[in-house]
């Protein structure tokens, strides 16, 4: 029996207090709902939208790990390294980081 997700105020608690985010979008708010229900979800908006929220908030409020595929390194590094500095526990698994490192994530 999965638990009843947050409601939206404490999405929007969670948004400004770990991202500086005032204010979420509707959609935002829906997807990271569908998300936190265990649903599955294909989210398309334009760039500058606010996708990476609808991955990196919920990320924060599920029990398990959070895995995100992008095709772009230029985007994985931006992201990894924003989550690190607002000191969310963050992997980052792509062509660029080493045997060494691979094995210790």
């Amino acid at each position: 029996m999965r638990s009843a997700p947050p409601r939206v105020d404490e999405l929007r608690q969670v948004a400004r207090q770990r991202f500086g985010i005032a204010r979420l979008h509707r959609e935002q708010e829906r997807t990271i709902g569908a998300v936190l229900s265990g649903r599955d979800v294909l989210l398309v908006l334009p760039t500058g939208g606010g996708k990476s929220l609808c991955y990196q908030l919920p990320s924060l409020l599920l029990p398990r790990p959070t895995v995100v595929v992008s095709p772009l390194l230029a985007l994985l590094e931006d992201q990894f390294l924003k989550l690190q500095q607002l000191g969310v526990p963050t992997v980052r698994l792509d062509s660029t980081v080493g045997v060494a490192d691979r094995r210790a994530a």
